[in-house]
């Protein structure tokens, strides 16, 4: 989800009125446990800060940077579907739809 989330525009990811942590597309309740309450949270490495001030300093690091850079610049990563078309799996073919032989 990170690779898609990286590459949409901002206002596509931080979707007002959506209830959750600023930076996720889920719709999950505010957790006390997490730093800000999860409010304010990095994409591209997966941390929560505690204010807006702290993740913006945060975007301006060479971490950041470089994890954004390499998400931006590197191929979307290999999923269960690639696997099996490399391994000549591929989707199942269950031949044409027969009609209905009805009255």
């Amino acid at each position: 989800q990170v690779w898609e989330d990286v590459r949409k525009a901002p206002r596509e990811v931080h979707v007002p009125g959506v209830k959750g942590p600023q930076g996720t597309t889920a719709g999950a309740e505010l957790d006390e446990d997490t730093p800000g309450f999860g409010k304010h949270y990095c994409i591209p490495c997966a941390r929560y800060f505690q204010d807006a001030i702290a993740l913006s300093d945060h975007e301006g690091t060479k971490p950041h940077k470089r994890r954004l850079k390499m998400l931006m610049t590197t191929a979307r990563p290999h999923n269960q579907r690639d696997a099996e078309a490399a391994a000549g799996i591929g989707a199942p073919d269950n031949g044409q739809k027969l009609r209905a032989q009805g009255a």
